[in-house]
């Protein structure tokens, strides 16, 4: 199934994609993010799990992710949060399973 659905909330390990697609829990999926700039475009590509479903989407938990599409996504959240290092914290607890 090839969805064309919104990010409405991104981290360094998961989103919210907005959709009205019936998606359980549990779920594998694959995605890919597109981002396209004035001068350029990128695309995000990673693995997760589906582990939360609302009326208006699906909460993702991401799996794997490579490690140039990695240094995009963890850049992005960090321009939009402006604070890397908690960044880095997260990745590292999220790593270490806590």
């Amino acid at each position: 199934m090839v969805l064309d659905s919104e990010v409405d909330n991104l981290s360094t390990h998961g989103m919210f994609v907005k959709t009205g697609e019936n998606i359980p829990v549990s779920t594998a999926v694959e995605a890919t993010i597109y981002l396209e700039g004035s001068s350029s475009s990128l695309s995000i590509e990673l693995a997760g799990t589906v582990v939360r479903r609302q009326e208006d989407g699906i909460a993702v938990n991401f799996t794997s992710i490579d490690l140039d599409s990695f240094i995009h996504l963890k850049n992005i959240v960090a321009i939009n949060r402006l604070d890397e290092e908690k960044i880095m914290d997260e990745l590292r607890r999220s790593y270490r399973g806590e």
